[in-house]
């Protein structure tokens, strides 16, 4: 499970300045929130554009089944099966950049921890949107890295594979299936 991430501009000066200027053009009056993202926010993801990735900004979160429920969250193994995510993971996918996520350990202390791609502050989330510009991450079993906090973990995308994630539907359901990237852990 992904229940909170981090976003922040400065850590990505060289790689997101593209992110940055597309996003200050496209949505002059937004204001993007940086640090720990909580679900609700509206965040920039990447979308399949003409021709290449687009960004667009969305907010973290299906709404629920109930008043007031958010589902941020989609489980990779029955993506294609549920009626409330199929249609979108066949023609809405996206790619959350973050430089990392947050899970809580389920023992009695709770602890809070940073997961992050070690030689690289950069990650993406691959992640589904509805028609009403709410997005959920995708999520698929912990590895070995990840596994003593949490039982689920977010499916990675590595930077070259943005485009086939977006508009390659065999290539997909590929992703969906792999075992993700080994972690580091950092105590928060």
């Amino acid at each position: 499970m992904c229940g909170r991430y981090v976003f922040r501009w400065e850590a990505h000066a060289l790689d997101w300045e593209r992110l940055d200027t597309v996003v200050k053009e496209k949505y002059p009056e937004e204001t993007i929130p940086e640090g720990e993202i909580f679900p609700g926010y509206t965040m920039p993801v990447f979308v399949r554009g003409k021709v290449k990735a687009d960004v667009k900004l969305m907010k973290w979160g299906y709404e629920g089944f109930s008043k007031g429920s958010t589902i941020i969250n989609a489980r990779a193994e029955t993506v294609f099966t549920k009626k409330l995510f199929s249609d979108d993971i066949i023609s809405r996918r996206c790619a959350v950049p973050a430089n990392g996520f947050y899970e809580w350990s389920h023992d009695a202390e709770k602890a809070k921890y940073l997961f992050s791609l070690e030689d690289n502050n950069m990650i993406f989330m691959a992640g589904i949107y509805n028609i009403n510009n709410r997005f959920s991450i995708l999520t698929t079993s912990a590895n070995d890295s990840m596994i003593s906090v949490h039982t689920r973990m977010p499916v990675i995308l590595a930077r070259n594979e943005l485009l086939r994630w977006l508009g390659d539907d065999e290539y997909t359901a590929r992703v969906l299936k792999r075992t993700g990237p080994e972690l580091s852990k950092s105590l928060v």
